[in-house]
């Protein structure tokens, strides 16, 4: 078979001006320009101006703190960084509007200028709130998680009763009548942050808790118990949860608690001491119930 001979290069390139005119390929764009090219082609300019916008503002935003912030969020507003909705969610006894009116910014406001840090703090100053988290998503989209405060008791101090959570700290002291008879009560200085370990052994013992008015802190060391009976069971410091185990078995064997009783005193674990009920017992309201042990504090 006859070999087919290749065409000389001089007469495949133009020759003479043709030549001259054909680009060389040396001067093809390395991969870096081309890309570049085709992102710019990509991209819209309004979304240029808004990434350079957030660029700009956040940069200075960092380096010069919150003096810039309004000036730096009025800036991206113009381009469209604002505020088209605020979600909250975990709000079930703080109102909407308490949480917005706190948030510092509404619908229309600069997103950017808004401080997340401040705006937290602020929310989380509701009576309610035990912590607030809030996240910016940009353009114009916050988001508001609440987590509220869980009331586990009502604490009567001085004649003031207030809500108070796990940890002892006031939740609110306006609308705590809708617990009332929900909630038990505690009574005294110090009963706030003591109440807790009492009330986590009185759960252990369901018949005593239905029966129980409230817990009275003696002297910043004990408990009374005084149930809606009238009845006054005193507690030794310390030992309050032997001392519940053997009015347990008491109430099992004797039906201790369904006698007529003013005092039973569990104080000393080898000896049971009890007063017969002959005047008024506990009080019945958080108005009107003990303040004060009925006797001095021992």
């Amino acid at each position: 078979m006859p070999r087919v001979a290749r065409p000389a290069m001089a007469e495949i390139l133009p020759q003479g001006r043709a030549a001259r005119d054909m680009p060389k390929l040396t001067d093809r764009p390395g991969w870096l320009k081309l890309r570049l090219r085709r992102m710019r082609r990509a991209l819209r300019p309004s979304v240029l101006a808004s990434a350079m916008v957030l660029l700009f503002a956040a940069g200075l935003v960092i380096t010069q703190g919150n003096a810039w912030r309004a000036q730096l969020g009025r800036a991206a507003g113009s381009v469209g960084f604002t505020i088209a909705s605020i979600d909250i969610d975990g709000n079930a006894k703080t109102a909407r509007a308490a949480i917005i009116a706190q948030l510092g910014a509404d619908k229309g406001s600069p997103i950017l200028g808004l401080s997340l840090d401040a705006a937290r703090m602020r929310i989380a100053t509701l009576p309610w709130v035990r912590e607030a988290r809030i996240e910016r998503i940009l353009p114009d989209r916050i988001r508001i998680s609440v987590s509220e405060r869980n009331p586990v008791a009502l604490w009567k101090v001085k004649g003031n009763v207030s809500l108070i959570d796990r940890s002892g700290d006031n939740v609110t002291d306006s609308d705590w009548r809708a617990f009332y008879g929900t909630l038990p009560l505690v009574v005294g200085e110090g009963a706030d942050k003591a109440a807790v370990a009492l009330l986590d052994l009185l759960a252990t013992q369901s018949d005593l808790q239905t029966r129980m008015l409230a817990a009275i802190r003696v002297g910043g060391r004990r408990w009374n118990l005084c149930l809606k009976s009238g009845t006054e069971i005193l507690l030794p410091e310390g030992a309050e949860a032997v001392a519940l185990i053997r009015l347990a078995e008491l109430q099992a064997s004797q039906h201790l608690l369904e006698r007529p009783l003013r005092e039973i005193d569990l104080r000393l674990p080898d000896q049971l001491r009890t007063r017969n009920l002959t005047d008024a017992g506990c009080g019945q309201t958080p108005e009107q119930g003990p303040q004060t042990p009925s006797r001095k504090a021992t």
